[in-house]
C-alpha cells in the first residue's frame, strides 16, 4: 500500500504541462499517441520518441496486449516528477517481451526435430520455453550425477561412468569441483573415459559428481533441447513437429544508463537472453508491481559498469530465472528491496552463463549503509535467499524463505562473508523466518552439503542475529564461521541439523571472540541433532570468546549430551551442567521443562505475515519457557513458537 501511495502522491504533484501517451497492439505509430484512440503501436516508437518527453509525463502500455522489444530510458525525470511508465485499461497487466516463437522444423530422425532456421544471433542460449516452461538444456544422464575416481588439477577428470563409445567433444560439463561449486565448462576433448575441459576454476574432488550437457548426443528425452553456436539453429527430441516453443531473441527488455527519476508500475517483462532490467548509474528509479520471468537475471546493476545507483523494488514478483531475482554489486549503490516475491531463481543445476561463487542466489546484496532487504517472500532457490558481504548497514528483515541449497551447496538461507580488510561496524538480520534447505545431497559423496540458515562466513563482524525462526536447515539453524563481535538474541532455531554452531577452522581466519548470545530457543526435535556445538581446531577459547547466557538448550526426547565441543578435532558431548563447568558460560541457561518419549509430541507454529495470528491446538501445551496454551496459540507477526503436549 505505501508504494502506492508514493506513486499517487507523486503523480498528484506532476507538472501542468504533463502528458499521457499510450501505446496498444491495435495503435499506429504514425498517430500522436496522446490518447487511447490515437495510440502508438510499438516500443521502438516509444524509444525513438523518449528524449521528447518531459518530467511528470506518462506512459502506458495497453493491458491484454504483448509488446515485443525492449524499453531504452534516454530522459531523465526530476524530484516529485518522475518519468512513469506504467498501464491503461481492463485485464491483465501489458506484458514486454524478448520471446519469439520459433516456426518450421524439419524432422532428422530418432524424434529429433530441427529449427528450418536460425533463431537467434547470440552465441549462446540458456532459456527456451516449450509449453509455457522453462525447459533444461538436453543432459546425460538425464537425472541425477555420475561419479569421476580421479583429476587432474583444473584441466580433467576421469570417471569409469564414460565407456569412450561416445565422444562429448563440444558439450559442456557441469562438475561439482568442491563443495561449494557447481562448475560449467566447456569439453575441449575426451581420450576415452577422461574429459577435457578449459575453464576450471577449482581442481576437482575425487568421488564427487557430474553431468554432461548441451550436447546433440545427449537429446534423447521428450522435450530436451540443443542450440548450435555455429548455425544458430535449434534442435528439439520430440515424438512430433514441436509446437509452442519460444526463445529469446533480446538480450535486455530495459535499459537505463544514467537517467534518473524514473517509475516502472504494473508491466511484465519476460523473456531476455541476458538481464531483463539493466541500472547503469541511474538513481531513484522506482520499479513497483511488475513481474520479471524467463531470464539469467531479474535486476542487474553491475559494479564493473555502474556505480551510486539508487532503487526502489517492491511489490514485484521474480520466477524462473536461471541465476538471479537482483544481482547489485556495485559498493557505491542505495537500494531497497521490499514487499517482494521471489521464486524459482537458479533452480536448473548448470543454466547459468556464468560459473562463480554467487551463481543461482536470490538476492545479491552490497551497497551503502541504509540499503535493505525486507518482508519479501523468497522460495526454491538454487543457493543462497539472501547474500551479504562487504559493505557497512546492510539489513536483511522481515523475510519469509524456503527451500533453499537446491541445486548447489554451502548455502545460507541469509548469508554473511567480508573480506580480512573490511570494516563493517552494523548489520542486522532481524525477525526472518526460514524454513527448509535442500535435504538431499547429491554429487558430493558422503560430504556434508553445508547448508545453514543463517550462515556468517568468515569475518562478518558486528552482525546483529536477532529474532529470527530457523527450521528444517541440513546442517544447522544459526553457522558461525570464523567470524567475532556477533550478537545473537532473541531467536528460536528448532529441528535443523543442529541449532547453534560456532566454528574456528583451517588454522586461521579471525578468531570467535566477542561474541553474546542471549534469550535465544535453541531445539532440537530428534535426538541425533546436537544442541549447540563449539569447535576450535587451533586451542580452546570457550572461556573467551563473549558472553553466553539466559538461553533454552531442549532436546526433550534426550535432554543429555546436549553440547558438543571440539578442540583440535577431539570431540566431546556435554550435558548443559557440563558445558556450564566447562565454559563458565550459560550459567542461567535452562533445558526443555519436559521430557518426551515421542517427538509427534512437538508442535512448531510460525507466523510469516505482518498480521497477528491465531492458531488453534488440538490439546493443552506448554513451551520451553512453561508457558501454557490452552486450544490456541496467538503469534505475533514473524515470530514462532514450539510447543510441547
Amino acid at each position: 500500500m505505501r508504494s502506492t501511495f508514493a506513486l499517487v502522491f507523486a503523480m498528484s504533484c506532476f507538472t501542468a504541462g504533463a502528458t499521457n501517451y499510450y501505446i496498444s497492439a491495435n495503435g499506429n505509430d504514425h498517430n500522436i499517441g496522446t490518447s487511447p484512440s490515437s495510440s502508438w503501436k510499438t516500443l521502438g516508437k516509444l524509444n525513438s520518441f523518449f528524449r521528447s518527453l518531459q518530467p511528470g509525463d506518462n506512459v502506458y502500455l495497453n493491458r491484454g496486449d504483448v509488446f515485443y522489444g525492449s524499453i531504452i530510458i534516454n530522459k531523465s525525470g526530476v524530484a516529485h516528477s518522475p518519468i512513469t511508465i506504467s498501464a491503461y485499461g481492463s485485464g491483465t497487466d501489458p506484458v514486454v517481451t524478448g520471446f519469439t516463437t520459433i516456426r518450421g522444423w524439419t524432422n532428422l530422425g530418432g524424434n529429433i526435430w530441427e529449427s528450418n532456421s536460425a533463431v537467434r544471433t547470440f552465441a549462446t542460449c540458456n532459456i527456451v520455453l516449450i509449453n509455457g516452461m522453462n525447459t533444461p538444456v538436453c543432459r546425460y544422464p538425464n537425472s541425477g550425477w555420475l561419479t569421476y575416481e580421479s583429476h587432474s588439477g583444473m584441466t580433467s577428470i576421469t570417471s569409469s561412468s564414460l565407456t569412450g563409445k561416445l565422444n562429448w567433444t563440444g558439450g559442456q560439463l557441469c562438475l561439482r569441483s568442491i563443495r561449494w561449486m557447481l562448475e560449467v565448462n566447456p569439453i575441449i576433448a575426451q581420450s576415452g573415459n577422461t574429459l577435457i575441459y578449459s575453464g576450471g576454476s577449482s581442481p576437482g574432488t575425487n568421488g564427487y559428481g557430474f553431468f554432461i550437457q548441451n550436447d546433440s548426443l545427449a537429446l534423447d528425452s521428450p522435450n530436451e533441447w540443443w542450440f548450435s553456436k555455429y548455425t544458430k539453429k535449434l534442435r528439439i527430441y520430440s515424438t512430433n513437429s514441436p509446437t509452442n516453443v519460444q526463445v529469446p531473441t533480446i538480450d535486455g527488455l530495459v535499459l537505463c544508463s544514467g537517467f534518473n527519476y524514473i517509475t516502472f508500475d504494473h508491466l511484465n517483462f519476460e523473456g531476455a537472453n541476458s538481464s531483463i532490467f539493466e541500472n547503469r548509474n541511474s538513481k531513484y528509479i522506482h520499479i513497483q508491481n511488475c513481474i520479471f520471468k524467463f531470464a539469467e537475471n531479474g535486476i542487474l546493476a553491475d559494479h564493473t559498469k555502474s556505480a551510486n545507483e539508487i532503487m526502489w523494488i517492491e511489490h514485484n514478483t521474480f520466477k524462473n530465472l536461471n541465476n538471479h531475482a537482483t544481482y547489485m554489486t556495485s559498493y557505491s549503490q542505495l537500494d531497497t528491496t521490499r514487499y517482494n516475491n521471489i521464486d524459482s531463481i537458479g533452480m536448473i543445476p548448470g543454466g547459468w552463463f556464468e560459473t562463480n561463487q554467487n551463481s543461482g542466489d536470490a538476492i545479491i546484496l552490497t551497497g551503502r549503509p541504509g540499503t535493505a532487504v525486507l518482508y519479501n517472500t523468497i522460495s526454491n532457490i538454487g543457493h543462497t535467499g539472501i547474500y551479504c558481504s562487504q559493505r557497512d548497514g546492510l539489513n536483511a528483515s522481515y523475510n519469509y524463505i524456503s527451500n533453499f541449497g537446491m541445486t548447489r551447496y554451502d548455502a545460507g538461507g541469509i548469508y554473511s562473508w567480508n573480506q580480512d580488510s573490511t570494516t563493517t561496524t552494523s548489520r542486522i538480520f532481524d525477525h526472518n523466518i526460514i524454513i527448509g534447505s535442500n535435504q538431499v545431497s547429491a554429487g558430493i559423496g558422503k560430504d556434508d552439503p553445508s547448508l545453514f540458515g543463517i550462515y556468517l562466513d568468515g569475518s562478518s563482524k558486528n552482525t546483529h542475529i536477532s529474532n529470527n525462526t530457523i527450521s528444517g536447515c541440513y546442517t544447522s539453524g544459526i553457522h558461525i564461521l570464523n567470524s567475532g563481535t556477533v550478537t545473537i538474541t532473541n531467536n528460536t532455531s528448532y529441528d535443523n541439523g543442529n541449532q547453534l554452531e560456532f566454528t574456528h577452522a583451517f588454522g586461521g581466519g579471525m578468531k570467535i571472540t566477542g561474541i553474546v548470545v542471549k534469550h535465544n530457543i535453541f531445539f532440537s526435535k530428534n535426538k541425533t541433532q546436537p544442541v549447540f556445538s563449539f569447535r576450535d581446531d587451533d586451542n580452546s577459547l570457550f572461556n573467551k570468546f563473549g558472553i553466553v547466557d539466559s538461553n533454552y538448550y531442549a532436546r526433550p526426547i534426550d535432554d543429555n549430551l546436549l553440547i558438543q565441543t571440539a578442540v583440535a578435532y577431539t570431540k566431546t558431548n556435554r550435558t548443559l551442567s557440563g558445558w556450564q563447568a566447562f565454559s563458565g558460560q550459560d550459567l542461567h541457561s535452562k533445558k526443555s521443562p519436559k521430557t518426551i518419549f515421542d517427538k509427534s509430541h512437538l508442535r512448531f507454529e510460525y507466523n510469516a505475515t505482518n498480521s497477528p495470528k491465531k492458531i488453534s491446538l488440538d490439546a493443552n501445551y506448554v513451551d520451553v519457557k512453561g508457558n501454557s496454551y490452552n486450544l490456541s496459540v496467538m503469534l505475533a507477526p514473524y515470530s514462532s513458537v514450539v510447543l510441547i503436549n
